[in-house]
């Protein structure tokens, strides 16, 4: 979930739909300590102030929307602390609600997240953002039917640009992917207004959606466009090293992703220079293990342990438990491909039966995946 939920709250943080509620009540913040030697972040009450709720809230969708952007994790602990005095509130306010789903939900927290939206929305049924959330957590969960209807009833709420995105995300999993794309791509060329926070989570999903299709020069110039507007995202930079090594542009990923880098990166840049055959691909790898064993890594999930495993150690069996930890949390089309390529590099393929089910009952359709199905299919 965290590459569209990565764009989705970016977009509704930085203003593209319409706020809820302005509480007065005010507290002292207590949460002095926990701001210390973490980036600054504008729009952040400075610690140790008496805080509104309302300023409590405003800084923390700054911190959570600088979390998204640079994957800093840590700065959802501090948005969590500058809510401390009213988090666990018996009557909180819709606004309260949502930002407290978005941390939730970036906790993996979802069945929490969820009674958060459910509560909005059964106050507000036409509350955007909280469909918008509540849409992407039911994609993150497999539950489609539930997400796409979610996406359906934000139409009277926000441009039809922001709904076709969120309509695209959801049939990006499903024989609806095709449309999808055509209809994402055509009200993007309709835009205007290139800083409109809905176009980068359109062209991240449209960049997606073309990759799936094997459009990987399509894909290219989303990813370009997606650049000028958010050239300091994490996740674009994430998505641009995968579209490198998919195109077998080894040297490219290594010469993009330089110097120091975070573990999502540091494992694009040692599997590109494994295969460039250039040694220093083990010293990558000794980085990436020590900052995931170190937990310093905003992305330390089972997924990257997962691909190191595979595809730098050369250990399928232990990528394969990983793999299917990882699907188990989150039903993402790269979770379902790296199940399948350890499953087939660990002699198991019969440990790609649930994702396989998955493929069946969604639809979904990758040129990616044909190679491995193939095989599967060939190994049957």
């Amino acid at each position: 979930m965290e590459r569209l939920a990565c764009w989705v709250l970016l977009f509704v943080i930085l203003g593209a739909l319409p706020g809820c509620g302005r509480p007065e009540h005010t507290r002292h913040n207590h949460d002095a300590q926990i701001a210390v030697r973490l980036p600054e972040v504008v729009g952040v009450p400075a610690p140790g102030q008496s805080l509104s709720l309302e300023a409590a809230l405003s800084g923390a969708r700054a911190l959570l929307a600088e979390s998204r952007r640079s994957g800093d994790l840590r700065l959802l602990g501090r948005a969590r602390g500058l809510l401390e005095p009213w988090w666990a509130d018996p009557a909180p306010s819709r606004e309260l609600r949502v930002v407290r789903a978005w941390i939730l939900q970036s906790h993996h927290r979802f069945d929490e997240a969820l009674h958060d939206l459910a509560a909005v929305l059964d106050e507000a049924p036409h509350h955007a953002e909280a469909r918008l959330g509540r849409a992407m957590i039911h994609r993150a969960r497999g539950a489609l039917a539930s997400g796409r209807r979610d996406c359906q009833q934000t139409y009277r709420a926000v441009a039809p640009l922001v709904t076709a995105t969120c309509l695209g995300s959801i049939d990006a999993l499903t024989d609806r992917a095709g449309a999808a794309r055509a209809r994402l791509e055509r009200l993007l060329a309709q835009i205007e207004d290139a800083d409109d926070p809905a176009v980068g989570w359109a062209l991240s999903v449209a960049a997606e959606l073309a990759r799936q299709t094997g459009d990987e020069a399509a894909a290219a110039v989303h990813l370009q466009q997606l650049e000028v507007i958010a050239p300091g995202s994490l996740q674009l930079q994430i998505d641009l090293a995968e579209h490198l090594l998919d195109t077998g542009s080894y040297q490219a990923v290594v010469d993009r992703f330089s110097g120091r880098q975070p573990a999502p990166l540091l494992l694009r840049r040692a599997i590109a220079r494994r295969a460039l055959h250039a040694p220093a691909w083990r010293d990558d790898a000794s980085r990436l293990m020590s900052t995931l064993d170190a937990g310093s890594d905003p992305v330390s999930f089972p997924r990257i342990r997962a691909r190191a495993e595979l595809h730098l150690f050369d250990s399928p069996a232990a990528a394969l438990a990983l793999a299917l930890e990882s699907w188990r949390q989150h039903r993402e089309p790269r979770d379902a491909r790296l199940v399948l390529e350890a499953a087939l590099a660990s002699g198991r393929p019969e440990a790609g039966a649930d994702v396989l089910a998955w493929i069946r009952h969604t639809g979904y359709a990758d040129v990616r995946l044909t190679p491995l199905l193939d095989s599967l299919a060939a190994s049957a």
